[in-house]
């Protein structure tokens, strides 16, 4: 929806005013409609509001330029991308009514009609139909438990005038971001790195990035790939009172909930079409991202059975007479839904045009190229002016899509003496995770290992195999992680796959890249009560007889086209990165043949250069080592050499 940057002096000095506009400016993409200031002297009570130059024209005659507004420990800044209540009351920073509390907002917030409505039998009154002023009101009624009342996406920063309390906080699952730095002085928080980067030094993170290189992990931790700067992790709050900063999980997601009913199938469905009608709720054009697999599919088939025969736009990347292909998918489902498709092939010329826009997009490296389709597709969806996108993320996290979840399945049959079961199910799963008996049981055991002596063995083995790596330059780092087990193992793989390990990579960079095109992206797998009751039902509504993701398919049976709801492979977005890093060498042979590639600590350049040549002349195929490493030296001359470019 938006973007927001603060800036807070703990020790109740002036802030640069002229940072804070750097700040705001550099995050304009995401929201190019309207621009909005709010500074405040601590110390004295006095604050203003103030504009900047593209402050909307009917607000700027009631408002202070900002370089001519009070001087200020705190200061608020705000780019608007306008979706609910388009009218000049939706500016932010934001008051209530009686000045008590003041926010910038970016996200939505779905249910803020229910909200308001209930608020309004408690007293309160209302100047706008934003779902920001009912945060505000949400927050004087409840205080910092009003995040459990929201089913959204959101991060913000709220002033509390009357406490002097900066409350933060960041939605369940960490749709929308919230970076920051603090140090003895200065907090400062921004929805994107780079908007750091104009008051903060670049420098690399050599724990994040070690889990990177050896571990493929982004987004595990609240630490980032810059060594400064963190960010406010999923299901959690912030707040700063009296110059303390404290950080507090506010959710945690229920292993079970009371299944009164076992009904599954209907129950499913039904808060699958609930989450998709709130999801639907904007004042400007909506559309859908469809990939041809069965939850993008499935979201737009929702909404086809929601808005009967209103037509709607969806996008696709295709790559015609491909192996990644899936156009025939997106065409049954275009065929049964009758909405409108519209197709685009990404290729090696137009990635070679936009791989510096890409990669300063991205902020830090992405592990492959398929984040290059979701930068092309969002792109695209901007180009026919569509404004809000509903996309499938977060179902394979939910009810088990990918194979390596069938593992865990199996030590949960093991658990519980299900050795018939198991053998039925791991026949029907032989072509999906072709395994033996003994290596299951031999994997089994090895997970009952102590997770300190797993971790000790991963650190070990990633700096024996991984000949690329220069393990010297990460000698005082080593592997951890915050993997926690619940109820079962397959409910621990998901989980894991939903906080750490799949999930917030995928969320974080759909962000970057949407809001890089003033897109907002909209996830109805990700509703709580939805995720919530996905995680309590049985095993078998997940997974069953060689079929992954049981309970959506059955759902969704009567939604979808027999060629999507047949589906059992996955293609995962695939993009030709082979090909293209091969067509392109004459991009990538600079590089690496270079003098400032081969001075780059962290890589065996030897290796490497043996590794790339081997590539290119088609020895092997691991395009994926290969994307690895130059992605991240892409990063690091993006903004760590060139920091006064960014």
């Amino acid at each position: 929806m938006c973007g927001i940057t603060g800036i807070y002096s703990l020790k109740n000095s002036e802030i640069n005013k002229d940072l804070l506009l750097k700040m705001n400016t550099k995050i304009r993409h995401r929201g190019p409609d309207d621009e909005g200031y709010f500074i405040l002297n601590t110390q004295e009570g006095v604050y203003n509001f103030a504009s900047g130059e593209e402050t909307q024209e009917e607000l700027k005659a009631s408002l202070l330029p900002l370089d001519k507004s009070h001087s200020g420990n705190l200061g608020l800044g705000f780019r608007r991308l306008s979706i609910q209540d388009l009218s000049i009351k939706g500016h932010q920073p934001m008051t209530d009514l009686k000045e008590r509390v003041v926010i910038v907002f970016n996200g939505e917030i779905y249910n803020f009609i229910e909200l308001r409505e209930e608020l309004k039998t408690k007293g309160y009154s209302f100047n706008s139909l934003t779902d920001t002023e009912v945060i505000l009101n949400a927050y004087l009624e409840w205080g910092e438990d009003c995040v459990h009342h929201f089913n959204g996406m959101w991060a913000f920063a709220l002033w509390d005038i009357e406490k002097e309390k900066l409350f933060c906080s960041r939605d369940r699952f960490g749709i929308k971001p919230f970076y920051y730095f603090k140090d003895s002085s200065t907090f400062m928080f921004a929805s994107e790195i780079k908007a750091l980067l104009e008051g903060v030094p670049a420098e690399i993170n050599k724990n994040t990035l070690y889990k990177y290189l050896y571990a493929d992990e982004i987004d595990t931790s609240n630490e980032t790939f810059f060594a400064n700067i963190a960010q406010l992790s999923p299901g959690h709050s912030l707040t700063i009172e009296k110059g303390c900063l404290q950080q507090k999980p506010y959710y945690f997601l229920k292993g079970q909930i009371n299944l009164s009913s076992k009904n599954y199938i209907r129950n499913f469905h039904e808060k699958l079409k609930c989450s998709v009608q709130l999801r639907l709720r904007s004042d400007v054009a909506v559309g859908f991202a469809l990939s041809g697999g069965i939850d993008s599919s499935s979201i737009v088939g929702m909404a086809c059975a929601i808005s009967g025969k209103e037509k709607k736009d969806t996008f696709s990347i295709v790559y015609p007479r491909t192996e990644i292909d899936e156009s025939i998918y997106i065409d049954a489902v275009i065929e049964k839904t009758k909405f409108n498709n519209h197709k685009l092939s990404p290729n090696k010329d137009t990635f070679k045009t936009d791989l510096e826009d890409f990669i300063y997009c991205q902020e830090e490296p992405v592990p492959d190229l398929s984040y290059y389709n979701e930068y092309k597709l969002r792109s695209y969806i901007q180009e026919k002016k569509i404004v809000v996108s509903l996309e499938g993320q977060g179902a394979d996290e939910i009810v088990t899509g990918y194979r390596s979840f069938v593992l865990p399945f199996y030590f949960d049959l093991i658990n519980r003496l299900q050795w018939k079961r198991l053998i039925t199910e791991m026949n029907s799963f032989k072509e999906l995770y072709p395994i033996s008996i003994p290596q299951v049981i031999f994997r089994y055991l090895a997970s009952k290992l102590p997770q300190k002596i797993l971790r000790i063995l991963k650190n070990i083995r990633w700096r024996i195999q991984d000949k690329l790596i220069n393990s010297s330059y990460f000698k005082t780092t080593t592997y951890s992680n915050n993997s926690h087990f619940v109820r079962s193992n397959l409910n621990s793989a998901l989980m894991n796959s939903l906080r750490l390990y799949s999930l917030p990579k995928q969320l974080s960079r759909a962000d970057k890249s949407a809001m890089t095109f003033s897109i907002e992206c909209r996830f109805p797998f990700l509703d709580h009560h939805l995720v919530e009751y996905a995680y309590s039902l049985p095993d078998d509504q997940k997974m069953n007889n060689g079929i992954t993701k049981k309970i959506l398919r059955l759902a969704m049976k009567d939604h979808l086209p027999q060629k999507v709801f047949e589906r059992r492979d996955k293609k995962g977005f695939l993009s030709p990165q082979s090909t293209w890093i091969r067509d392109l060498k004459d991009i990538f042979d600079p590089i690496v043949y270079s003098e400032e590639f081969r001075k780059c600590g962290y890589v065996h350049w030897v290796a490497f250069e043996k590794k790339y040549n081997d590539f290119i002349t088609e020895k092997h195929n691991d395009s994926k080592e290969i994307w690895k490493i130059l992605s991240v030296f892409l990063w690091e001359k993006t903004f760590i050499q060139n920091q006064s470019k960014v």
